[in-house]
């Protein structure tokens, strides 16, 4: 398979050369991206938040909030460039003392490229007061088969991320290190050449603040990566009645914006987001059940 188009050479030849940029995202171009059409609406403003399913990888410590188990899932199009991510995720409350969420992702690059990834995502988290900590595993298994070139390149790897939150009224603390301990092991045969790649993914701390001015309003700031980028982050939500069958949501990644909507209908919740980027805009439609 030929790839198309110049993103399709970069990329190739980032999988096949053992980019460490490329590497540093957890081992593929998109690796790094976050679950969850609620958080992308609000400018992934979510550290603080972490209140439903979708704390598994933003922050585990909001687990042992949840009040009953849900469920999520997804399909995009990653930046339209026929990159299929599916996900699937549950979280269980008041499970062994805390709470506990499982997360399988798979992303297929389909006819862009010959290269699938698997990432698994475990998480635990225990109430402590009125703060809360998390553990986040997260495993990954990605392969690609360039028949037509003779190479072939795997992927290995883990990361373990921590989380805390304090919940102080109507503010929320909280706070991500990610990969404290991590490893990522890329191996790349061309013919009779070999190459490895060995090494510890990038530490990186992002806190986040978030106000719930009432019980249908929530403002949320983040500051990503505090060790290097500093990314700033902005999310707004807005439900439009008490029963919260309807919600606005809109938010900053830097100068990017986003914005979103939600719609409860009993136990199913449908959430919308669109999100603008340098690469290209990109939108996610996901479910939650509560259960």
């Amino acid at each position: 398979m030929r790839p198309r188009g110049m993103f399709d050479v970069i990329l190739l030849i980032s999988i096949v050369f053992g980019n460490q940029a490329l590497a540093s995202t957890l081992g593929g171009a998109f690796a790094n991206f976050t679950s969850g059409a609620r958080p992308l609406a609000m400018g992934s403003a979510f550290t603080a938040v972490a209140d439903d399913v979708n704390c598994l990888n933003w922050n585990s410590a909001g687990l042992s909030a949840l009040n009953q188990s849900q469920l999520s899932l997804f399909h995009t199009d990653l930046f339209n460039f026929g990159i299929n991510r599916n996900y699937l995720a549950v979280a269980i409350p008041r499970l062994w003392n805390g709470a506990f969420s499982l997360g399988v992702t798979q992303t297929d690059f389909q006819e862009a490229l010959p290269y699938a990834e698997n990432i698994i995502t475990a998480a635990y988290a225990r109430s402590l007061g009125k703060n809360s900590v998390g553990l986040n595993f997260k495993a990954l298994i990605a392969k690609g088969d360039f028949a037509e070139t003779g190479i072939l390149t795997k992927e290995r790897g883990f990361t373990i991320d921590v989380g805390l939150l304090r919940n102080a009224g109507k503010f929320n603390y909280g706070i991500v290190v990610n990969n404290l301990l991590s490893r990522l092991n890329w191996h790349t045969t061309y013919g009779e050449t070999e190459e490895s790649l060995s090494e510890a993914l990038k530490f990186s701390v992002s806190c986040g603040l978030s106000l719930k001015y009432d019980s249908t309003t929530l403002f949320a700031l983040d500051l990503e990566d505090l060790t290097d980028a500093k990314i700033v982050h902005c999310g707004f939500e807005r439900w439009l009645n008490k029963e919260k069958t309807v919600a606005l949501r809109a938010g900053l990644v830097g100068s990017n914006p986003t914005f979103g909507l939600g719609l409860r209908k009993g136990a199913l919740v449908f959430d919308w987001a669109y999100a603008t980027h340098s690469v290209s805009n990109n939108q996610l439609f996901s479910v939650t059940y509560d259960f």
